[in-house]
C-alpha cells in the first residue's frame, strides 16, 4: 500500500504530469527539494497541484545537456512523487518538496505541449522476496563497506549509518544507499530498474566495491607524488561541487549550465581595466563557491552583470554643436525650457574647455515619473 508523508494511504492516479531532471535519480521514499524553471516544468508542476492531487511523474533526462528533452531523450521509468510543498521564487522559478512514493514505467505521452502529460503503470515493489541468511549477510555486508566509505569521504553524513540500521528490507536498504552516495545518473537508473530487491541490494554492494577502490588507489597516489596529490584533491573539489549540485537542484532541474564558466567569458570579452578585471574575478570566485540561491550569491551574480554590460572599451562620439543640439531638444520636446537651457548650458561649459572633459558636477533631472527625465537625456 502507497502513502504519504502523513501515513494516510493514496492511490496512484493512471495519468499524470511529466517532470523530467537533470541528473538525478528519484527514488520511492526519498523526501527532496528541487529548483523548477523550465516552462513545461513549471506548467507541469502547477498541473500537478490543481488536477492531480500533487502527484507528478519525476523521470530522469538521459543527456543534462538537452534543455528541451523529447520523449526519446527521457526514461520510461521514474518515481511517482507527491508534491509536500511549493513556493515561488523571485525569478520565476518554483521550488518545490517532493516525496517519492512508488517506481511507475511511463506507457504512452497524452500530450506534449504545454507540459508531458503521460499514461503510467506502476511497478509493485517485489516485497515477497525469501529471507535468508545469505540475503542477511548481504545487508551487512553491505551496511559495512558503507560504513568505511563514510569513515573515508568527509562529505557523506555519519547520520545515514543510524537509519540504514533499521532498515530490514533488501530493496530499500539498496535505494536509500543509492540516493545518498554520489553515483552517475546511468548507475542510478539502473538500481532504479533493477526490480528484484536482492539483486538491487548486490548492484549497490558492486557499486561500493568500485567507490572503496577508487578512494583507495587515491590515498596511494597522493601520499606517495605530490603532483598526484594535488590532481587528487582537485578530483575531490570537483566531487565535492557536483555534490552540493546535486543536494541544491541546480543540476538536476532546471539551472543553467556552466554559469561561472559564462560569466568568465563575459566579463573576458567585456574589456575591463586591470584594476576592475581583477575585483571580478574575485567576486566569481567567491560567487562559485556560495550556494547559488543565497541572497548574496543573487547579489554578486547582478554586480557581475553589471560590470559585463558597461562599454568599458566603446564611447559614443560626443556632439558640442549648440545649434544642433538646441535643434534636438526642441524637436523632441515641447516646451520645458528650463530644463532644456540647463542642459545647453552644460554643453557650452563642455564646448568652451579645451579637450572637452570638465570634472565637476554632473546634470541632474528630477521630477515625478512621465515628464520626460529620460526621453531629455536620450536627446
Amino acid at each position: 500500500m502507497v502513502t504519504n508523508y502523513d501515513g494516510n494511504p493514496i492511490q496512484i492516479k493512471s495519468e499524470l504530469p511529466l517532470l523530467a531532471v537533470r541528473d538525478l535519480v528519484v527514488y520511492p521514499f526519498m523526501i527532496l527539494p528541487l529548483f523548477v524553471g523550465r516552462d513545461a516544468s513549471v506548467k507541469a508542476v502547477e498541473a500537478s497541484m490543481e488536477n492531480y492531487d500533487r502527484q507528478i511523474l519525476i523521470v530522469t533526462q538521459k543527456d543534462i545537456h538537452t534543455e528541451q528533452p523529447s520523449p526519446s531523450d527521457i526514461y520510461k521509468m521514474g518515481t511517482v512523487a507527491m508534491i509536500m510543498r511549493m513556493r515561488k521564487l523571485g525569478d520565476g522559478r518554483l521550488k518545490i518538496l517532493i516525496q517519492g512514493l512508488a517506481k511507475a514505467s511511463v506507457t504512452n505521452y497524452d500530450t506534449i505541449k504545454p507540459y508531458y502529460k503521460v499514461q503510467i503503470q506502476q511497478v509493485e515493489a517485489e516485497s515477497n522476496y525469501k529471507k535468508s541468511l545469505e540475503v542477511e549477510a548481504v545487508m551487512r555486508d553491505v551496511r559495512e563497506k558503507l560504513e568505511k566509505m563514510i569513515s573515508g569521504n568527509k562529505n557523506l553524513s555519519p547520520d545515514i549509518l543510524m537509519v540504514v540500521e533499521d532498515i530490514h528490507e533488501p530493496g530499500r536498504l539498496a535505494d536509500l544507499i543509492a540516493s545518498n552516495i554520489s553515483l552517475k545518473s546511468e548507475q542510478s537508473q539502473k538500481v532504479l530498474e533493477t526490480l528484484d530487491p536482492v539483486k538491487r541490494l548486490l548492484l549497490v554492494s558492486q557499486i561500493l566495491n568500485h567507490e572503496l577502490e577508487i578512494a583507495k588507489n587515491g590515498a596511494k597516489l597522493s601520499k606517495n607524488d605530490p603532483k598526484n596529490k594535488e590532481k587528487f584533491i582537485r578530483d575531490q573539489i570537483k566531487n565535492i561541487k557536483s555534490q552540493l549540485n546535486n543536494n541544491t537542484g541546480n543540476a538536476h532541474s532546471e539551472a543553467p549550465l556552466d554559469e561561472i564558466e559564462e560569466m568568465k567569458l563575459k566579463l573576458d570579452e567585456a574589456g575591463l581595466s586591470d584594476e576592475a578585471l581583477k575585483e571580478c574575478n574575485k567576486q566569481l570566485s567567491r560567487l562559485e563557491k556560495m550556494h547559488p540561491d543565497s541572497s548574496e550569491a543573487n547579489i554578486i551574480r547582478t554586480y557581475l552583470e553589471w560590470m559585463a554590460d558597461l562599454p568599458w572599451s566603446h564611447s559614443s562620439k560626443e556632439i558640442t554643436d549648440l545649434s544642433f543640439a538646441k535643434e534636438v531638444l526642441d524637436e523632441d520636446h515641447y516646451q520645458l525650457d528650463k530644463a532644456k537651457d540647463r542642459i545647453l548650458e552644460h554643453l557650452a561649459v563642455h564646448s568652451l574647455k579645451e579637450g572637452g572633459a570638465v570634472k565637476g558636477p554632473v546634470l541632474c533631472l528630477a521630477g515625478p515619473p512621465g515628464v520626460g527625465k529620460t526621453s531629455l537625456g536620450k536627446s
